[in-house]
């Protein structure tokens, strides 16, 4: 008994931390499109990581990359498998 409330306890505490991490009714389509934005943020403004996003053959600079990845974090496109 004492693993389950400690595991529920853990549970509560990175849920308070981390918004996305869900519960047992969370859809897949949900928690894919939580990770898409988070993945997104963490990237602008992660400048290393938005300028090493920025050297592909579609970007033209860091500013239109950080454009298309807030535009992208607002509509996620998750498409259901």
């Amino acid at each position: 008994m004492s693993d389950k409330q400690r595991q529920r306890i853990l549970y509560n505490t990175l849920k308070q931390k981390y918004e996305g991490l869900g519960n047992e009714n969370t859809t897949r389509e949900e928690w894919l499109t939580q990770v898409v934005r988070d993945s997104c943020a963490s990237i602008v403004l992660h400048s290393g990581l938005l300028e090493y996003q920025s050297l592909g053959p579609d970007s033209q600079s860091k500013h239109r990359e950080r454009l298309r990845l807030l535009h992208k974090m607002a509509d996620p496109e998750i498409k259901p498998q």
